[in-house]
């Protein structure tokens, strides 16, 4: 390690002593910043708690209805190319969207209702293609 990173290092802690509060000068949160910090979080959370679910359980799930895994890995693979899709074509026109609720909540809500009925509906499907069509 060269002296000058260490002394750029030496001088990064000096740096980091001057605020009272030690982390770079940033204020704590108020309850009304907690609250729209957590909504924020809340679709983020969604995504990841769904493409856990889909990758976990999606080929379990389509096992019941067919051994063929070239089956399976068309249903996972429709899946997967939608995922990359929708979100492209949607927050395009989103952004050039304008309603009084804004640009992306009309979409946020077209999203979730059918997506919210197909949940609902999934653990009571009983061919492949019922399945297929609501997962996608």
């Amino acid at each position: 390690m060269s002296s000058t990173a260490t002394e750029r290092r030496k001088s990064d802690r000096k740096d980091s002593g001057r605020h009272p509060q030690g982390d770079g000068g940033a204020r704590p949160l108020s309850g009304e910043e907690k609250g729209r910090l957590g909504l924020l979080a809340l679709p983020t959370f969604a995504l990841a708690l769904s493409i856990t679910m889909v990758s976990t359980y999606l080929s379990t799930v389509t096992r019941r209805y067919t051994q063929q895994t070239a089956v399976i890995g068309i249903i996972i693979g429709g899946e997967g190319i939608m995922a990359l899709w929708i979100p492209l074509i949607s927050g395009a026109w989103s952004d050039t969207l304008r309603t009084r609720i804004g640009g992306r909540l009309p979409f946020v809500i077209a999203g979730a209702i059918p997506a919210a009925v197909a949940l609902a509906l999934i653990g009571f499907v009983h061919s492949l293609a019922l399945a297929g069509i609501l997962i996608s």
